[in-house]
């Protein structure tokens, strides 16, 4: 797996333990967006956004994963090697340390209970 993320990845299990860490890599892919505005609500407007290209991005090797931003992902739906970082993980000051698991393009595992998690919120972290 290789993380074409801006940053350093620290990933942890669904019980927040520390589980793997991806150095970055140097190579992050982009991806453009247009946004239309679709209608004015209470004094702001709402978009629409569509996917331009992606720029950067490797093509796939098998056996090879790769870790990217969620809209180079969302951007792709059709590579299940793409991954990007889960729901943000705290220390007890608010700094993000880290990523519960990875998202994915990848239908879910039906024999596997979903989880959720309050991606506004915090989670508490002591070692």
């Amino acid at each position: 797996m290789k993380n074409l993320t801006d940053s350093a990845l620290e990933i942890y299990s669904d019980d927040f333990r520390p589980v793997a860490s991806f150095p970055a890599s140097g190579l992050v892919p982009s991806v453009s967006i247009v946004c239309s505005v679709v209608k004015k609500e209470s004094g702001f407007s709402v978009f629409t956004t569509k996917f331009g290209p992606v720029v950067g991005l490797p093509s796939p090797v098998a056996g090879v994963s790769l870790i990217v931003s969620a809209l180079v992902r969302r951007a792709c739906p059709d590579r299940l090697d793409l991954f990007s970082p889960g729901a943000p993980f705290r220390d007890r000051s608010g700094f993000v340390i880290g990523v519960i698991g990875l998202s994915s393009n990848l239908a879910p595992v039906p024999i596997l209970p979903p989880k959720s998690y309050q991606l506004s919120g915090s989670f508490e972290f002591s070692r």
